[in-house]
């Protein structure tokens, strides 16, 4: 199947980003480290973020009929390119492991406290490889379909949260307590590489886009929406967890929903966020995934189905690298540093180089 005849519509990007921004952000609370003022820690790495989306929309804008894989090279030629191709498919299966894992935690912590983690997470390897062999537009209707219902029920479950539990919004004062340089050592690398710096996956997808160019509008409104929407939520969990328990806990959303469980009329309300929680996580995971998988295909020209089980394979086994829950989020702190090389240092590097062949192409032509 070749991906050059797969074509997304605005809606579909709009969809696509909003559960993928989504995702792992509602299993990890972001810059939960800055205490009381993550919600200003999320709201600068939003911001900072923009800066790297813009970014991503000019590289498309000056190749937009390619991916990422194939613009490294054509900006930093072949062998050059070829080596940041290799890197980036390991940056992607990075990042598909850590979804896989963090679905498997998921799992373990809240529902199947006895099923064995590799068992739960060969289930989720197996089902995203499903998704991968029937291609991107089966892929992408994912989120078409699910998102608006995901909105409404997490929407609900907010209202109730905040008209029925115990929200206390003074645990959000005194702002900016201990001053401005914890909330900014939070936000960069912090919650500027997760969740806002993971947009990079997309210039491995904006080129199918079913229209010439590309969408800047459909993705802006997204971008900020979900940005606006994480601030928001943030905020809440604070209110209602309190600073201290909100940095300290796995799942703080799930950790919310339970205090409407003292309500009469509503019982085991967190098992219907969990499940909630899979559906964004998984989504995310397959976008992963796939763009591991389409940069083996640039870099080899080998079809893509043959390599969705092979990757699938590495995945899945990378998955028990990390020894334990603890190790898992250790390492998401340390990668961060490196993360913020791979979704601004090169891209950065891959604009500039992009401009000065434009204007090489322009003078030959002239």
């Amino acid at each position: 199947m070749s991906s050059r005849k797969e074509q997304i519509s605005t809606t579909q990007i709009i969809y696509m980003i909003i559960m993928f921004e989504i995702g792992s952000s509602m299993i990890v609370s972001p810059g939960k480290d800055a205490g009381r003022d993550s919600w200003i820690a999320v709201g600068m790495g939003a911001i900072l973020g923009l800066i790297g989306v813009l970014l991503f929309l000019g590289i498309q804008k000056k190749a937009p009929k390619l991916d990422l894989i194939e613009i490294l090279q054509h900006a930093f030629g072949k062998i050059a390119g070829y080596a940041l191709g290799v890197l980036y498919f390991l940056y992607f299966s990075y990042e598909a492991m850590r979804n896989v894992r963090d679905l498997g935690e998921l799992t373990s912590l809240s529902i199947l406290p006895l099923t064995p983690m590799y068992i739960t997470m060969l289930i989720f390897v197996l089902t995203a490889s499903y998704f991968l062999w029937q291609g991107f537009e089966v892929i992408s209707r994912f989120p078409e379909i699910l998102l608006p219902i995901i909105a409404l029920l997490f929407g609900t479950i907010i209202c109730l949260m905040i008209v029925l539990g115990s929200v206390n919004f003074r645990e959000l004062t005194p702002i900016l307590e201990h001053g401005f340089i914890p909330v900014l050592s939070t936000s960069i690398p912090g919650t500027l590489t997760l969740p806002f710096g993971q947009m990079i996956v997309f210039l491995m997808i904006w080129h199918k886009w079913n229209k010439p160019g590309v969408p800047m509008k459909g993705i802006l409104f997204a971008y900020l929406g979900v940005s606006l929407f994480l601030v928001f939520l943030t905020a809440i969990l604070i209110a209602i967890l309190g600073p201290e328990l909100n940095s300290i806990i796995y799942l703080p959303f799930v950790k919310s929903a339970r205090t409407l469980s003292n309500l009469k009329f509503i019982e085991r309300i967190d098992i219907l966020v969990v499940l909630l929680l899979y559906f964004s996580l998984l989504f995310k995971m397959v976008i992963f995934y796939y763009c591991a998988v389409q940069s083996l295909v640039r870099l080899t020209t080998v079809q893509i189905k043959k390599w969705i089980l092979p990757v699938g394979g590495i995945i899945y086994g990378a998955s028990f690298i990390e020894k334990d829950f603890h190790q898992h989020l250790g390492w998401m702190k340390t990668s961060a540093y490196v993360f913020t090389l791979l979704q601004f240092g090169f891209p950065l590097i891959l604009f500039i180089l992009l401009i000065i062949k434009h204007r090489s192409s322009s003078k030959r032509a002239a």
